[in-house]
């Protein structure tokens, strides 16, 4: 049994199927669906198949979702990259070029999303851009306890105030 094949063993037993997934596919590169295939069969029988022996359409599949690799090298240029992405966001494919930046570029999704969506706001390329955090919603909702809060006092405050104006 390989290193891959033990780790993903191990994860699949604590129950972590998504996480053996997601490490078939970023130690082997083969594309989502076939790790999901392969994991499967394994949770299913206890062994380990290859990506030749899925059926035939498992593995026929888009030719962006096979670029995926283990190295971090594109197989395309970085100007073939942006043509191709400019292309399809032209042509209102957006998730397209969204995904391919991201197979080719080896960057998250959250990474792709962001300089496509630069790309198309500004027509420029940057790969510096740095996905905007937004804070997490337990912040989001103590932030809006805090101003709820402040408004009540506020509130309060002037009414007792001309509460007492009134009764001088």
């Amino acid at each position: 049994m390989t290193s891959t094949q033990e780790a993903c063993a191990a994860l699949i037993a604590q129950g972590q199927k998504i996480n053996a997934i997601k490490r078939w596919r970023t130690d082997t590169g083969c594309s989502l669906k076939e790790a999901k295939s392969i994991v499967e069969h394994f949770e299913e029988t206890g062994t380990w198949i290859t990506p030749t022996d899925l059926p035939q359409e498992v593995t026929a599949s888009t030719s962006t979702d096979t670029m995926v690799t283990n190295d971090s090298k594109p197989k395309m240029s970085t100007i073939e990259i942006q043509t191709e992405c400019a292309t399809l966001v032209h042509s209102g494919e957006k998730i397209s070029a969204i995904k391919l930046w991201r197979q080719q570029m080896n960057c998250s999704l959250k990474e792709a999303k962001a300089i496509i969506e630069h790309f198309e706001d500004t027509g420029s390329w940057s790969t510096e851009i740095i996905p905007q955090e937004s804070p997490p919603r337990s912040e989001q909702r103590k932030s809006q306890k805090s101003y709820n809060l402040v408004w009540w006092l506020l509130a309060s405050g002037i009414t007792v105030y001309q509460l007492i104006q009134w009764f001088e």
